[in-house]
């Protein structure tokens, strides 16, 4: 027997993507969620100092609060499902900025066998999302080459800088030269990760890179 759209509502209620209250419509923030998480400088500048390049960029929200433990909950506790959120906060605020203008969609890789670990790519959650709204293919252009130590825990820009040096490269038969790319990630921190990216990208011919991520540390 099917269970009525309305029964499955009052069954499973919808919540808010921070911290569960139950709310009116999904993907919508509780009232408390929504005056104590503010958009701060969303839209901002990384320096790619090896190319001498200001890279245009931004963030939905602040790592911090509700929003880190939300982050924390889609990264490594199973719930893709608020990769939506964050990618339809992201559009919207990528929409106020004009970053509408890119050709193709990709997003910070996994290693295999991080991937195969946890089962699914945040990163790639939130870009693919971001991709079908803008009606443009996400595409998978980078690789993660070897493991290296959670960006996280290490404490200083340069130890994230010296952490991420020769992990990525591009994709085998990965079509990047002469594109505008949208690079998309869960969380910018110092940019290291960001920025070591985007610069593999730059070295296989793209002609310009916007990075952009649910947060900003």
């Amino acid at each position: 027997m099917k269970i009525g759209a309305g029964l499955l509502r009052w069954i499973y209620p919808p919540r808010c993507p921070f911290c569960r209250k139950i709310v009116r419509s999904e993907n919508t923030l509780c009232e408390e969620c929504a005056a104590k998480n503010p958009l701060a400088e969303p839209h901002f500048y990384l320096q790619l100092r090896q190319r001498k390049r200001a890279i245009e960029s931004a963030a939905a929200y602040l790592y911090r609060d509700a929003v880190r433990e939300a982050i924390g909950r889609m990264k490594f506790r199973g719930k893709q499902h608020l990769a939506l959120y964050f990618a339809e906060k992201l559009v919207q605020t990528m929409r106020n900025h004009g970053m509408t203008e890119f050709d193709s969609v990709t997003y910070v890789p996994m290693t295999r066998r991080a991937l195969a670990d946890r089962g699914y790519n945040q990163a790639e959650e939130i870009a693919r999302k971001v991709a079908k709204q803008f009606g443009r293919p996400c595409e998978k252009l980078l690789q993660k080459t070897k493991e290296n130590q959670p960006q996280h825990n290490l404490t200083t820009p340069q130890k994230r800088i010296e952490n991420v040096r020769g992990v990525y490269a591009p994709a085998k038969r990965a079509q990047i030269a002469g594109k505008k790319i949208l690079l998309v990630d869960d969380v910018i921190t110092t940019g290291a990760t960001m920025l070591s990216c985007a610069n593999e990208l730059y070295k296989a011919g793209a002609k310009e890179v916007i990075c952009v991520a649910a947060a900003k540390a």
